[in-house]
């Protein structure tokens, strides 16, 4: 999952400031630290997979691109949303519920190319568009990061639905991505309640550094993909 932002009632009291001296303060550095540490894994990550044969792999190594920079952009959000100007963080916010939506795109088209028999393959990626266009019909109109999660998880549920399938035909990479979306699921969860093991670190945080775990588990599962034979 990508990036996740606090509610709009958190704005007023996070971000950069800019003192009397012109300096400017960042706001929540524990976050925007941890935001570009997943970005920079997932990018490198990305980049790898793009390296790799056949179309699977790379449609998972251009989703993990568009997860890095939706990473990227929520970490500078996180540090200096209240020295930009409103259009540029409105811009910042549609920029990121954008890449988020591109990564479930391509990742479940990845895992349909690599997985999926083609009747059940056609069948997923109509439900996929399905709640594509619905999805990009709300993000014109909303800023509510709650059509952002629940995209999100209608992708998490195809690929779980694929590669649970996979799994009986001793498909190689299930394990590694059914083992990747649990950890998001719990990275969520630790967003959701807050849970946080440090002081120093919210909710956000604890995210980011689960998620980094979820990406390489992905990673390897998408690894598999130019290997071995998927198509039953």
């Amino acid at each position: 999952m990508p990036e996740v932002w606090p509610s709009a009632t958190a704005i007023g009291a996070l971000g950069a400031t800019a003192t009397k001296s012109g300096r400017i303060q960042v706001g929540e550095l524990s976050t925007l630290v941890t935001d570009f540490l997943l970005g920079a894994l997932t990018l490198l990550l990305g980049v790898i997979l793009l390296t790799r044969p056949g179309v699977p792999a790379r449609l998972w190594g251009w989703a993990f691109v568009a997860s890095a920079f939706a990473a990227f952009v929520g970490g500078v959000w996180h540090g200096f949303h209240q020295v930009l100007a409103d259009t540029v963080q409105f811009w910042m916010w549609k920029a990121v519920m954008i890449l988020s939506g591109l990564f479930a795109i391509l990742a479940v088209i990845g895992s349909v190319r690599a997985s999926c028999p083609t009747r059940v393959g056609y069948a997923v990626l109509a439900v996929l568009f399905a709640g594509a266009v619905a999805y990009g019909f709300a993000i014109v109109g909303h800023d509510d990061f709650r059509y952002v999660l629940l995209f999100s998880a209608l992708a998490m549920v195809l690929l779980v639905a694929i590669h649970a399938a996979a799994l009986r035909r001793r498909d190689a990479a299930s394990p590694w991505i059914l083992a990747g979306v649990a950890i998001s699921v719990l990275g969520a969860a630790a967003y959701a309640t807050g849970f946080s093991p440090f002081g120093w670190l919210n909710g956000s945080d604890v995210f980011h550094i689960i998620q980094m775990a979820a990406m390489y588990l992905m990673f390897r599962g998408a690894l598999a993909f130019g290997v071995t034979p998927r198509r039953a």
